[in-house]
Order: structure tokens, then sequence, then C-alpha cells
């Protein structure tokens, strides 16, 4: 916001300071100095005269006073420092400092920011101010340079907030970014913790399947030989040395007499389930079997215990249960891919 008395301070005559403020509707300082440079003729003329009539020198145009009616009131040409507005009526100005004025309402309600060991005088007229010469173009152009160098002032400053602020910006997105970053290394190395942990539990539970599966076939080849014990003990003792190769034909002889063959499956978990087959069938047929029964959908394999043999894809096919010595009884696991 522009005032008469800055640009009279900078050279200017106070009607073309009056006039270049009412021009640019008060806006700056900057803005009157301009058209001031820009109007030289029209700034030199007084201010346009509201009161048809011209003012004295040094003193704003008064509106005429009509005979018998009331005198309007002065429109100072100054601003009141606490609200901003253009003084009306009464002007108080402070008598210790230059340029400090009030307006009759901020100086009633004691709105006065100032020291309060300072007088103010008080003017119902406007107080004129000393003319001064017209600016010499040698200090025109100190004028427009030092308003130059103001508005550089201004725009480095503004580049300099700028430049801060992107500093700041930058260094919060590379923080981000690392923060991100971090974020998904330790997600990467907790799931290779679970996968590891994962497969450290189903090599277990294989383990101990097949402890099981061990477990079981030893118990019922103990009570199979229990069983032919006193049949033994009947019959007279044969040599030692006859007996043992008069064992393999029966044991062959029951495998290839068999109808059925009867397998057990041991899952992952732990299950087991069990199913009876054709000697003759393949492994894709209980492949099969075990799929339909299966409800998580992942591929596997079917793995004899002894002698330790996998099944999948086209060996499947090719073997059949007699083959892989299933028959008469059998067990197999489950081996998720």
């Amino acid at each position: 916001m522009a005032s008469v008395a800055q640009l009279m301070e900078m050279g200017f005559s106070q009607g073309q300071a009056a006039k270049a403020i009412a021009a640019t509707g008060n806006t700056s300082t900057e803005a009157a100095m301009e058209w001031i440079f820009s109007h030289p003729e029209s700034a030199e003329d007084a201010p346009a005269a509201a009161t048809g009539g011209n003012a004295p020198t040094g003193q704003a145009p008064q509106p005429m006073a009509v005979d018998g009616a009331e005198k309007p009131p002065t429109v100072h040409n100054a601003l009141c420092d606490t609200c901003k507005d253009q003084i009306v009526g009464t002007r108080h100005k402070c008598k210790s400092c230059k340029d400090y004025d009030l307006c009759d309402a901020c100086y009633e309600k004691r709105l006065i920011n100032h020291d309060p060991d300072h007088e103010f005088g008080h003017f119902t007229e406007d107080i004129p101010m000393p003319e001064r010469k017209p600016l010499t173009p040698e200090e025109r152009e100190a004028a427009l340079k030092r308003l130059e160098e103001k508005r550089k002032e201004v725009l480095r400053l503004k580049q300099e907030e700028e430049k801060k602020a992107e500093r700041e910006r930058e260094l919060k997105r590379r923080q981000m970014g690392k923060e991100i970053l971090a974020a998904k290394e330790k997600f990467k190395e907790e799931q290779i913790q679970r996968d590891l942990a994962l497969r450290k539990k189903e090599k277990q539970e294989e383990a101990r399947a097949l402890r099981e599966i061990k477990e079981k076939l030893a118990r019922e080849k103990a009570a199979k030989l229990a069983a032919r014990q006193p049949a033994a003990a009947a019959a007279p003792a044969p040599a030692p040395a006859a007996a043992a190769p008069a064992a393999q034909p029966v044991a062959a002889s029951s495998a290839s007499t068999a109808t059925e063959a009867v397998v057990q499956v041991r899952f992952p978990d732990g299950k087991t389930l069990q199913n009876s087959f054709k000697p003759d069938d393949s492994l894709r047929v209980v492949h099969s079997w075990v799929q339909a029964s299966r409800t998580d959908g992942r591929p596997f394999a079917l793995s004899t215990t002894f002698p330790r043999k996998d099944y999948s894809g086209s060996s499947l096919d090719s073997t059949t249960l007699r083959a892989a010595d299933l028959v008469p009884r059998g067990a197999l696991i489950v081996k998720n891919l």
C-alpha cells in the first residue's frame, strides 16, 4: 500500500503522488511509481478535482461547501497506521514520529499499537506538504534503479525459499524411499524365514510318517512270524540249510496268487487312508484315488518306503501295484511337489 509521504520522500510532488495513488487504486508504492513514469504529463497536473476548483498548493482538494449547509469532513492525504484506511474527519498525528497517523475510530477505541508516552496532534484540515521539484532524469533513473533492485531482492528471496522447499521435499522423498525399501527387505526376510520353517515342518512330518510306517510293517512282520511258529513247532524240524530256501517260494506264491492289493496311503499331515485295488492296476489308479480324496489341489508324487522310490508322471502309468511290490499289502507316501 502506497502513501503520499513515501512518494514525496522519493522526490515526487504531492500532486504527482496523490494522482498516482488514485490511478493505481493504492495497491503499492512500486505501482504508483511506474504510473508516474509512464504518465509524466498527467502526473505533473494536480489531482483530479472533485470539488470543481483547484486546491491550494500542498493541500488535497476539498469539496466545496454549500451556503447554509454543513461543511463535509476532510479527506486527509494519509492512511491510518492501524486499519490502513484513508483518514476522513480528524487526523491524529504523532508529534514524536514523522509518519504515524490514526483515524477517529482507531484513536477513540485506543487501538494504538504505539509508544504510550508519545503525544498526538489533532487536525481537522489536511496538513499541507511542501511541494517538491519534479524528478530530474538522473533522479528518475536512480529511483527506477532502486525499484529494480528491490524487485530483484524480492525475487531472489522467493527463489531461495522455493529452493529450500524443494530440498526439503527431496529429502522427504528420499527418506520415504528408504523406509519403503527397508520395509520390503524386512518382509522378504520374514517370508524366507516362514518358508524355511514350513519346509522344516514338512520334513519332520515326512520323517515321522516314515517312522510310523516302518514300525507298523515291523509289527505286521512280527505277527506273521508269530502265527507261523506254532505250525513250525508241530512239524518235524527240517535241516537248517534247507529251511531258508523253502521260505521264498511261499512268499512268491502268495504274491503271485493274490487277487487284490491292500494299499495304505499316508499324507504329509500324518493322516492315512486305505483301499483295495487289483494287483495289475497301475499306480495311476492309486494316484487318481488319492487326488480325489484331497482338497488342496496341490501336485504330488507317490513314494514307496522300502526300497525308497518316487513315482510321478509316466512312471505312474507304466508301473503296476505288483511291480511296485505292493501285493498283497503295501504302503505309499504322498509327497507334495
